[in-house]
């Protein structure tokens, strides 16, 4: 979600982290992971689309996550779960992945009715928050279902932290979010909020132990070395285009090349033009048509979102008069979704208005 270096950041927490945009105190207040510029975002959504996939969620975790853990979970029985678990305020910020499955119970490991949510933050760089985060949607969770079915007993919900920012340890457990000073009464500890967190750190794990086929690993370590630019990129690239021909249909090679392009900011010209360069046997190849598919994806895209905002723009043209213009519909528009609970970067989204213009509007300072 985030680099190390972000475009935009202002000043850093008194710990040292850098805080994501370059918001003032009060809008900070109300500001999610994601709202961050668009290079910092690509790891989002790369995150959420290429592990989106249930089979490739399961080998995932099946590489990281303890055997002992995963013997109780049914990893066929996975089910990526929507936002619906979420408040207004929650969903606008909670941009990874919820995945239901079914427990193992029984001494032959059978699977059985109740289920559990893998809830999986992810970070790509290092946010003093994420636990606490992972704690106020794990509670977000457990109070809509206390909230609908009083009587039913709570979801078990595994929380996983993903991480691929700058090298460093990372601690899953809440307990050290806490400094307790040395005559701390012992029997208020016991007392302390605390919870474990499955960590898959990606910074400090040896290249040689990351695994699984071909996309897996190859995502996996484009996550890792994703800052070092593209020399290393195209590095890490090569088996993947030594076997291009035999993997050119995957969809998921083209979420991840995709990736590439945004994570790195380049021209998808240069990068294909690099790829070919590399004078792999099919390098050229790849190179035409990572371009072609690049850019046919984002023509559809921009199509789709010129259809959406005229449809906004007719809705809320009716609301504000249509001679006030899309400007205007989308100025009211946003102030609606603010006084609903919507978060900032959700209102950008949805109304297709920068991050700056938003702003503005909730504050009157732009132009209506």
């Amino acid at each position: 979600m985030k680099n190390d270096k972000r475009p935009g950041t202002k000043k850093r927490s008194r710990s040292g982290d850098q805080e994501p945009g370059g918001l003032s105190p009060k809008k900070r207040k109300t500001q999610s992971q994601s709202q961050l510029p668009a290079r910092d975002q690509a790891h989002d959504r790369f995150f959420r689309a290429f592990f989106g996939e249930p089979v490739r969620f399961a080998a995932l975790l099946q590489q990281f996550l303890p055997a002992e853990l995963l013997s109780h979970i049914d990893c066929s029985s996975f089910e990526v779960q929507r936002e619906s678990y979420l408040d207004k305020q929650l969903r606008g910020q909670f941009s990874d992945l919820v995945v239901s499955a079914r427990m193992r119970g029984g001494d032959e490991g059978e699977a059985r009715e109740s289920r559990i949510y893998i809830l999986t933050e992810h970070k790509s760089y290092h946010d003093r928050r994420a636990l606490v985060q992972i704690l106020r949607y794990q509670s977000s969770i457990w109070y809509r279902e206390r909230s609908e079915e009083p009587r039913r007993p709570l979801t078990v919900v595994l929380p996983v932290l993903f991480y691929h920012g700058p090298p460093q340890q990372i601690s899953g457990r809440f307990h050290d979010e806490f400094t307790l000073p040395p005559d701390f009464p012992r029997s208020m500890q016991s007392r302390l909020n605390d919870f474990t967190v499955e960590v898959i750190n990606l910074s400090t794990r040896a290249d040689e132990l990351i695994g699984g086929d071909l996309l897996l690993r190859t995502a996996l370590l484009c996550m890792k070395h994703i800052r070092k630019g593209l020399a290393e990129i195209l590095e890490v690239l090569k088996p993947l285009v030594v076997e291009y021909r035999t993997i050119a249909l995957r969809p998921e090679l083209d979420v991840l090349l995709e990736y590439v392009i945004r994570a790195l900011n380049l021209d998808p010209e240069v990068f294909a033009q690099a790829v070919s360069e590399t004078q792999i046997q099919g390098a050229v190849e790849m190179g035409k048509q990572v371009l072609s598919k690049y850019d046919q994806r984002i023509y559809d895209r921009e199509k789709e979102g010129e259809a959406r905002g005229e449809a906004r723009g007719v809705q809320l043209g009716e609301a504000r008069g249509e001679a006030r213009g899309e400007r205007k519909a989308k100025s009211l528009m946003a102030k609606r979704l603010h006084e609903e609970g919507f978060v900032a970067e959700d209102i950008a989204r949805l109304t297709e208005l920068s991050l700056q213009q938003v702003g503005e509007m909730l504050t009157d300072n732009g132009p209506e």
